[in-house]
């Protein structure tokens, strides 16, 4: 069932569906998948989606960011929609669906011998329940939002893990995924080099931000320095001191709405971008 309504917020009006879907994986919780979905006012079409994966906290669909409503003011006035999306994190048995299931041994051992310096749930039942949960919610969004919508991939701390999990595993998990224009990864990480889809990373051109604090001890550093390093997409990564973890500013000094300028301005600076941002690529794309 779709609920349709409007809230208002810094004198800008936006509309609101609220979805709840099904999905192949088995959650933690009771209920359905929920997400928010903002639209730029007007009534005018989005450059393109940014899909928000809130931090998680490691807690079953808490949500710990800026509210959605605040953030999605500032993607909305700059033409973007914006989705708040409701995962789950699983941990423990039960929280997967069976294929996931069945790979997740591999993906952990991976993780591991390539050094992974992560605390092992986050390599592990959360982040893959939530990676599922996600694609669970692009494949009904690339039906339902548009022909052959924009998305880009964002999360803070465990929804940023999530994000990079989704895109460069989304097909070993599912078989297939949406394509993903962009990922924005604040306070994120990534360990499964022998598992990254290159082929599906070339065919969609996905570029990542990175906004790190080199000093978190909960989520190093050196996981995003590491893919970066690897070369597997384009990666700008932004690191301060003053970087609190999960947040849009590099430091205390800058409000909301620079943090959100500063990733606008990434999106539209890729080759062929423009305010009216790039349809998603990958044409041939069909579910499998």
């Amino acid at each position: 069932m779709s609920i349709n309504f409007y809230r208002t917020y810094m004198q800008i009006v936006m509309k609101i569906r609220t979805v709840a879907l099904k999905h192949a994986g088995r959650r933690c919780g009771s209920g359905a998948l929920v997400a928010d979905i903002y639209e730029p006012p007007g009534g005018r079409p989005p450059h393109g989606y940014v899909i928000w994966l809130h931090s998680g906290d490691l807690l079953p669909g808490r949500e710990d960011d800026p509210p959605p409503s605040k953030t999605a003011a500032h993607f909305t006035a700059c033409g973007y929609g914006f989705v708040s999306l409701h995962y789950q994190a699983a941990h423990g048995p039960g929280g997967l669906s069976d294929k996931t299931e069945r790979l997740l041994p591999y993906l952990v051992h991976s993780a591991m011998i390539n050094g992974c310096d992560l605390q092992r749930g986050l390599v592990g039942w959360p982040a893959l329940a939530a990676a599922e949960e996600c694609l669970t919610f692009l494949h009904w969004a690339w039906k339902n939002l548009g022909s052959r919508p924009r998305f880009i991939l964002g999360g803070s701390s465990l929804g940023a893990i999530t994000a990079m999990n989704v895109t460069l595993l989304g097909r070993l998990i599912t078989g297939n995924r949406p394509p993903i224009s962009a990922v924005i990864a604040l306070s994120g990480s990534f360990w499964y080099y022998d598992f990254i889809d290159h082929e599906l990373l070339h065919q969609d051109g996905t570029r990542f931000l990175a906004l790190h604090n080199p000093r978190d001890p909960l989520i190093p550093v050196t996981g995003i320095r590491a893919f970066q390093a690897h070369g597997a997409a384009e990666m700008k990564l932004l690191e301060s001191a003053d970087h609190r973890r999960g947040s849009w500013m590099l430091h205390p000094q800058e409000s909301l709405a620079q943090g959100i300028g500063r990733v606008v301005a990434w999106f539209e600076s890729e080759p062929g971008v423009t305010g009216q941002g790039r349809r998603g690529s990958a044409p041939g794309f069909r579910f499998s």
